[in-house]
This record gives structure tokens, sequence and C-alpha cells, in this order.
């Protein structure tokens, strides 16, 4: 009976429905991996293709995402269940953390639940956990640094700092946008009581620690002309020269889904308002100084700040439960709410994917009607109809991909690739005969 008893209180425990929320995100990305996703990404080609060319660095990212792909061909092969694995995996991870991180926060069940199915409607996160790229993992990476900052904040254990220094080296040799999560981390300390830290040898000992990590990546800029800073400049001037601060911040409830608003809006509010989130004001600064960086860079994509909204949910469904507590009524009416929105994101997400037969001559055309239309710049949905490609196409691209972006010393436009890719693939069709699947 004890047995049974322990069990039980086991599968009701936070840590298992939590766990149960990260299972279904995960199945659901199965499911549609498994019936093979309409194809390859674009970008999937390119990593692809890299891994055949291990290096420190590349033009356009650092190298451990690449590294990741390379060892999950090795051991899964080149399908596209097995290349979208681990994204999935990610993303289930994203959607645990997030739910203990309003655990953490004080919250109780009802919080952590809305705090992770939160992050599982999230429309940014289900689209960059689909397909392999650096930014699924990116998304966990500032997901388990917030965390990894709560702990701190609250046992005060200077041993986190270290754990902290590593995930954010890790997650710069992913993705270098994890510099806006340090620089916003070093405002909020300058800004808040736990400037103290700073007279302390922890935080730059956990600086110093993520730039040993993300040193390699450093030298290879170094070594080969600063490729990369190259890549971003002609990225901002050219692709990206139509966006604004306005598109930027119109973009953030956009992408999270529009009925997650009241929720991180409220998480926000709580950081820098709430007497009980005072020890966690750094949290709050974190987020307004990354959005502040972005939005005055005139030319940021609004995806680039989706990272930083798992600690807002955390935050904003403590608050909520908090508010709800008086009109327990609303509880299940949200909650409602948000499952008719997991539903309503997945039709509207997987609309994008509605051109199971699209021609190389369609893919042309829309790519430069959008172009054209847009002054450079693509929608998110317009691009993933463009790019997904099926599977009897993938070695024509991988190798243009391949002679294109690898033999480049220099920055590589993405919509110079892309045509490229389509002429190619119209100039094989009339030769060839390629089936769509």
């Amino acid at each position: 009976m004890g047995n049974r008893s322990d069990t039980k209180s086991l599968l009701r425990s936070d840590w298992a429905i939590l766990v149960a929320l990260a299972l279904i995100k995960l199945l659901v990305h199965f499911c549609v991996n498994a019936a093979g996703g309409y194809g390859y990404f674009r970008d999937e080609l390119y990593y692809i293709a890299c891994t055949e060319h291990l290096d420190i660095g590349y033009v356009d990212q650092p190298p451990l995402s690449i590294y990741i792909l390379a060892v999950s061909r090795l051991l899964f092969g080149d399908s596209i269940f097995a290349l979208r694995l681990l994204p999935a995996m990610a993303g289930a991870a994203t959607v645990f953390l997030t739910g203990w991180m309003a655990r953490e926060f004080g919250g109780g069940r009802f919080s952590q639940i809305l705090a992770a199915v939160a992050s599982i409607v999230s429309l940014i996160y289900l689209g960059m956990n689909t397909i392999f790229s650096m930014n699924s993992f990116d998304i966990l990476f500032w997901t388990g640094s917030a965390y990894l900052i709560i702990r701190l904040l609250k046992t005060e254990n200077p041993r986190y700092w270290l754990l902290l220094g590593l995930v954010l080296g890790l997650g710069l040799f992913n993705k270098i946008g994890v510099l806006w999560l340090a620089f916003g981390l070093f405002g909020g300390l300058l800004l808040t009581p736990q400037r103290a830290w700073l007279r302390a040898q922890w935080p730059w000992m956990s600086g110093l620690l993520a730039l040993l990590v993300f040193l390699p990546y450093i030298i290879w800029n170094f070594t080969h002309d600063f490729a990369h800073l190259e890549f971003i400049r002609h990225a901002t001037s050219d692709k990206y020269s139509s966006l604004s601060w306005v598109t930027f911040a119109v973009g953030q409830p956009l992408l999270q889904n529009p009925s997650t608003l009241p929720i991180w809006v409220t998480g926000l509010c709580m950081l820098f308002v709430s007497k009980q989130f005072k020890p966690f004001r750094l949290l709050g600064y974190v987020y307004v100084i990354a959005f502040l960086i972005l939005a005055f860079n005139q030319h940021s994509k609004s995806e680039y700040l989706a990272p930083a909204y798992g600690m807002l949910f955390a935050a904003g469904a403590v608050g909520l439960e908090q508010w709800f507590s008086k009109r327990v009524w609303l509880k299940p009416v949200y909650l409602s709410l948000l499952q008719s929105a997991v539903l309503f994101s997945r039709l509207q997400f997987f609309r994008c994917f509605r051109w199971r037969r699209t021609s190389a001559t369609q893919m042309h055309s829309v790519l430069h009607h959008q172009l054209r239309r847009t002054g450079n710049s693509i929608s998110f949905r317009s691009s993933m109809r463009i790019c997904l490609v099926g599977k009897k196409r993938r070695r024509l691209l991988h190798a243009c991909f391949t002679d294109y972006r690898l033999k480049s010393n220099r920055s590589a436009r993405s919509m110079q690739i892309i045509t490229d890719a389509a002429e190619q693939l119209i100039f094989s069709e009339r030769n060839m005969d390629f089936p769509n699947r």
C-alpha cells in the first residue's frame, strides 16, 4: 500500500505534471516530424552542409549547433524525424523549465501549468522547435540562464555564478544573441541592490568562464577578417533594412501568440511593482535592457527577443494566479482560452506548410514577388512556405548551399542564396524529372 501511495503522490506532484506538459509538446512535434514535416527547410540544408566542413566558426554563426547536428547525424541519420529530434526535445525542456520557474517564484500548481502552457502555445517557440536551427537551442539557453539567475537570487549561493557562466558561454557558442542577455544581466546588477555581487570574485569568474567557452569563435573571426561582423553589417543594410523599432515592438505579441499577452505583460509588471518579486527585479531589467538594445538597433527582427519570454511567462503566471484567487471561476475560463489558442496556433502555423506540391517555378516567382513587395524583407510565414522543399530535391539544394556559402570567405546574402537555389531547381526540372515530394 505504501508503494501505491508513493506512486500516486509522485504522479500528482508538480514535477510529474510539468513533465506531462513537456511530453505533450514533444508529442506534437514527433507527430509532425514523423509525417515528414513537408520537407526540409532551407537552413537545415545549410546546417547539414556545415557538418561536412566542421570548423570552429562559420560566417553567419558560431559552431555549437553544427557540432550538435554532426553528432545527431552520426547517431540517428539524416531523416527529417532524426534531424528535428533534438530541437523538439529542446522545446520540451523549455516548457518544463518555464513551469518550474513559476514554482521557484513561489507559484502554486495553477501558475506552473499556466506558465508551461504559455510556452507551448507560443507561436515562435512552436516554429523554432519545428525545424533544426540554432534558435531552438538559443531559447533553451536563455531559459536555463533565467532559471539559474532565479536560483542565485533565492539562495545567494555563489557557485551558481559558475553554472551561469558555463550556460552563457555555451549559449554564445551557439548564437551571439546571448550577448543581449549578458548585457541585460550586467545592467540589472548595476541598477539593483545585487550590485554588491560585483565586489566579489564570482560574477567576474562567471564572465571569464563564458569568455573562455566562446574564445574559439573569437579566434576564428580574427583569422577570417571578422567575417561574422561583415555578415551582420550586410544583413542589416540589405535584407533587414526595411525593419524598424515599430515592427520589432509590434512583432512581440504576435510572435508570442496574442493570447499570452496578459501573462507576460503581468510578469513584467510584477517584476517591477510587486514586493514579492522585488528580489527578482534583476530579471525585469534583463528584459528591458535587451529590448532597448534591439529596438534602438532599428533593424532587429522581432524574433531576436523571443528567448526572453520564458521568465515573463513564469512571473506573469504567478501574478495571475494571485489575481484569480478571488475570482476562482476565471481559472478554467482562461485555461480554456489558452487551450483554444493551442489549436489556433497549430492551425495558423501549419497553414504555412500547405504548399505540399509547390513547384520550383512557384517558389521562384513568389520569392521575387515578396522581395518587390516588402523591399527585400520577407515574412516568417512566407519564408517557411518558400523554403520548405521535398526530400527528392534535397541533394540539389544541398549542393547549392555548399557551393555558395561554404566557398565564400565573406558574408552571404540569404535572399540571394534562395534565388540561386530556386533558379538551379528550375533549370534542373527542365532537364530532369524531379518529383515534388
